[in-house]
């Protein structure tokens, strides 16, 4: 158990540069961008324009700004937006955070078990027509972005069948969620699908699964006692990249389906130079990833002891 501890000490430490480096490359690569935050506001007195800059604290040196930017964010202060003037970020992302989170967690969900049954039944029934169904399926999940996706499947359900509205959050029920929840989970859910056929395939032909076989075990709990441990160790380690792929995809489906989620906000933040909700976006977005791949080491090493002895 010391051990354990250990190892998860030692990815929270790792995990620490990390999110220093992304706020650092985020704030000053924003501040590199052509335009500032006040170009559409060149109808103003150059004393009014000055009097703005200085209440947002930009008239000091960009290393100023740098560090004191670095130090609000670990006393919970990211700042005022420039465009939404009356909020904080804070407030803004707080607003925009359990629309963007129900996607989210909604999409991985479906990412998730749908990948691991497709896969799990794929390699349970190998080379029949039920594997290259659910492998079909799961492969035109991989290959057609979500971009693209996106689109096609309101032009299917919403414009000729008419089973489902084209976008919007409406009040928030499965018939305004489906379409951008299964545009978002399907990509993942292929490639989860893929890893668990693979990886159920290799677990059945352990040598303990087939003693247990042999002992008279029933074929379905040989599966599900046996060798599905062993299957969910690479689909675990992929959650992490999917969890990121979700997180960050969710921003073009939020615009897509006119979502009124965190996404909606950054677009506009970044085309209108709001430097504070810029980098509050991806702050918050750096900490979520940080800390869903920080949970799939914790857990990897659960799954895998040996992970814990190699760290």
């Amino acid at each position: 158990m010391k051990q354990y501890f250990s190892f998860i000490a030692k990815r929270i430490l790792q995990s620490l540069p990390t999110f220093l480096l992304v706020i650092t490359l985020s704030f000053f690569l924003i501040r590199l961008a052509p335009g500032g935050p006040f170009d559409q506001e060149r109808q103003l007195p150059k004393e009014v324009e000055a009097n703005l800059r200085a209440y947002y604290d930009l008239d000091k040196p960009v290393y100023q700004q740098y560090f004191d930017y670095v130090l609000g964010i670990f006393q919970g202060d990211l700042g005022l937006s420039y465009n939404y003037r009356d909020f904080t970020v804070s407030e803004l992302l707080i607003d925009g955070l359990p629309f963007s989170f129900i996607i989210g967690f909604y999409s991985l969900i479906l990412a998730f078990v749908g990948g691991v049954f497709l896969g799990s039944l794929a390699a349970i029934r190998r080379n029949s027509k039920t594997d290259y169904m659910a492998m079909t399926v799961a492969m035109f999940g991989v290959a057609v972005p979500n971009f693209v996706l996106a689109p096609i499947l309101v032009l299917i359900f919403a414009i000729w069948l008419r089973w489902l509205p084209a976008g919007g959050w409406g009040e928030g029920g499965f018939a305004n969620l489906a379409l951008p929840i299964f545009t978002l989970g399907t990509a993942y859910m292929g490639s989860i699908a893929r890893l668990t056929r693979g990886s159920m395939i290799e677990a059945l032909g352990a040598n303990h699964i087939n003693t247990a076989r042999a002992k008279g075990l029933k074929e379905h709990l040989v599966v599900w006692r046996h060798a599905m441990k062993a299957t969910m160790i690479p689909v675990v380690s992929y959650l992490g990249p999917a969890t990121v792929g979700i997180v960050t995809g969710s921003l073009v489906i939020e615009i897509i389906f006119g979502l009124p989620g965190i996404g909606r906000y950054f677009i506009q933040a970044a085309l209108g130079r709001d430097y504070p909700l810029v980098m509050g976006t991806v702050v918050f977005y750096s900490t979520l990833i940080i800390v869903f791949n920080l949970l799939v080491d914790i857990l990897y090493g659960f799954l895998d002891p040996r992970i814990r002895l190699d760290s």
